[in-house]
């Protein structure tokens, strides 16, 4: 795939917006019976299975509302469900990073073991090893495919997307990879990007545009805090691309690093971090037809933990019946900035004097 934190798509879909509202807390279940279609088995594996967006979404935002040092705990506790990624993180954090004795070792390590971990090289040629999948939040419904169910759609995580197709399609989305990633995804009609982002140009609103993605470090010797955040959609196709949810929300993680024989690693530490962020989503159905911006914030002086992950939903998701749309989200401003005790702030800032 290539290096980049996230391709920049653009997706039409025929579709009329209607505002629709859920307060309802609902239950997934873990489907451990073979999957049919057409009398066919084509999947025989636990799997994570929801019943509509709805239930979806009411899970992943009460997971990622939660002030819990761990998500995949509280999704055990609440949907009787043991994630894959939960097996992932613990094999990282049992992992003795300064026992080894070169940077080789490491790598050849994490090479060996690449179901578990992964390495990444920043733009200052610094190596970082994390557990794969860090950056999707949909990791903590995965199976050991890296997949889960809602409805008639399967849908696979990968490091910075997720793809859906529909469930006669599951040996075709189980062969795509990192490697084959964009040629599946330019050349494929039988899936389709569930979750991404799309800061699309025609749509800037050029006097405050603040782009969709953004991170920053701070690094004092060897500890490092990260602070990233960034706008997403949810599409969920329907049937000739009607019928269709798009549902879109800002993500943020904050994670401290220790570095050893060069290479940056997680570790445990008090993190502060004071969050304020406005995001712009594109609304078609509303009048006037254009951008509806919604203002968070997260504040913090002593969160303990390996990292701290949020997803801010916005407060209108829509069911496409109809018409022709195209996504667009970035963020208008924001003022962020997170630390340890052991760093300085990583600081971000964007218009403030549009912030409330």
């Amino acid at each position: 795939m290539k290096d980049q934190n996230y391709k920049i798509l653009k997706y039409k879909f025929f579709a009329l917006f209607i505002i629709i509202s859920s307060t309802t807390f609902y239950n997934c279940s873990k489907d451990t019976s073979k999957i049919h279609f057409k009398e066919q088995i084509v999947y025989n594996k636990s799997v994570l299975k929801f019943n509509n967006l709805d239930e979806f979404s009411t899970v992943f935002f009460n997971i990622r509302d939660a002030q819990q040092k761990d998500s995949s705990l509280l999704q055990k506790n609440l949907y009787n469900f043991n994630s894959n990624y939960d097996e992932i993180v613990a094999f990282y954090k049992n992992i003795d990073f300064e026992a080894f004795q070169s940077a080789n070792e490491i790598i050849q390590f994490v090479n060996e073991n690449s179901q578990y971990l992964k390495m990444t090289i920043d733009e200052n040629d610094e190596i970082t090893v994390d557990p794969v999948l860090i950056d999707n939040p949909f990791k903590i419904f995965t199976n050991e495919d890296h997949i889960f169910i809602i409805g008639d759609s399967v849908y696979k995580t990968f490091e910075n997307f997720t793809l859906g197709s529909n469930m006669e399609n599951i040996v075709n989305l189980l062969s795509i990879c990192e490697e084959n990633f964009d040629e599946k995804v330019d050349n494929d009609t039988t899936v389709f990007v569930f979750s991404g982002t799309s800061d699309d140009i025609n749509f800037k609103d050029n006097t405050y545009n603040c782009g969709a993605y953004k991170v920053e470090r701070n690094t004092v010797g060897r500890n490092r805090i990260y602070m990233r955040f960034s706008v997403h959609y949810i599409f969920k196709a329907g049937d000739n691309v009607t019928n269709s949810t798009l549902r879109q929300y800002t993500d943020i993680m904050i994670r401290p690093y220790h570095k050893v024989l060069g290479i940056w690693y997680w570790a445990q530490r008090t993190m502060s971090y004071d969050l304020k962020i406005q995001s712009a989503f594109y609304h078609w159905n509303l009048n006037p037809i254009g951008w509806r911006r919604y203002y968070n914030t997260k504040f913090s002086n002593g969160y303990y933990g390996y990292s701290f992950e949020h997803s801010f939903p916005s407060i209108l998701t829509y069911d496409a019946i109809g018409g022709t749309v195209t996504i667009g989200e970035h963020f208008d401003g924001y003022s962020c900035r997170a630390r340890t005790p052991d760093t300085d702030w990583a600081t971000l800032i964007c218009n403030p004097h549009l912030l409330p």
